[in-house]
């Protein structure tokens, strides 16, 4: 495999996303990367026609369904052209899979990713290189918070504070064992290879008197 990594830029409404794909893009351009970028699927689709504040619960779920399918097949595409590229590449997504189900209940994703042929722990968790999640202006810094610079941007404040959460992610260490459970699986083998010995001194003790071994 070649020098080929994928990112995520991610955040809620008015986090400066756009800003800081153009900085991104400059940076390891300036370094000898390829850059390569993965636009923001939803809003290509909102301008094509898709409405995802709809009550067509069929409609809905065709339109979710095929974003998905685009997304993934964006990043598959794009890949591939990465691997014939002689230099090192960055791909750089505006946008995930996993922004795809802050919109929706989490039945209706599983339900979404498992017909298109995924899961959410394989798009979580091996997908992506990195994942770098901007905090919308809306939580903190709601006096910045603007709708009118984008077009297919119509969420409030408390939705953009909402959907902001909702693409967050967290990352944390595996939890630790108990450290008597730590030495208890390191010693294991070593007490089983005891007993076992103790066993059969026990048993060849006993057959001394005619028996060899007795079980």
């Amino acid at each position: 495999m070649k020098d080929i990594k994928k990112i995520v830029l991610t955040g809620g409404p008015c986090a400066g996303k756009t800003t800081a794909l153009v900085r991104v893009i400059e940076h390891f351009s300036s370094l000898g990367f390829k850059v390569f970028t993965i636009p923001e699927v939803p809003t290509l689709f909102s301008q094509a026609g898709m409405d995802y504040l709809t009550d067509n619960q069929a409609f809905f779920y065709e339109g979710e369904k095929a974003t998905l399918e685009t997304q993934l097949a964006l990043e598959d595409k794009f890949l591939k052209m990465a691997e014939q590229y002689h230099e090192p590449s960055l791909i750089v997504c505006d946008r995930g899979a996993m922004d795809i189900s802050a919109y929706m209940e989490p039945e209706l994703w599983e339900q979404i990713t498992k017909v298109v042929g995924t899961t959410t722990a394989e798009l979580r968790d091996q997908r992506y290189d990195a994942v770098l999640h901007l905090v919308s202006a809306a939580d903190g810094a709601e006096q910045f918070y603007t709708t009118t610079n984008n077009k297919q941007r119509t969420e409030g404040l408390e939705l953009a504070r909402l959907l902001d959460k909702k693409v967050e992610v967290k990352a944390q260490p595996p939890e630790e064992q108990p450290w008597y459970m730590t030495l208890l699986v390191s010693w294991f083998p070593m007490l089983l290879l005891i007993g076992v010995w103790i066993f059969f001194m026990r048993q060849m003790q006993g057959g001394a008197g005619g028996k060899a071994l007795s079980f």
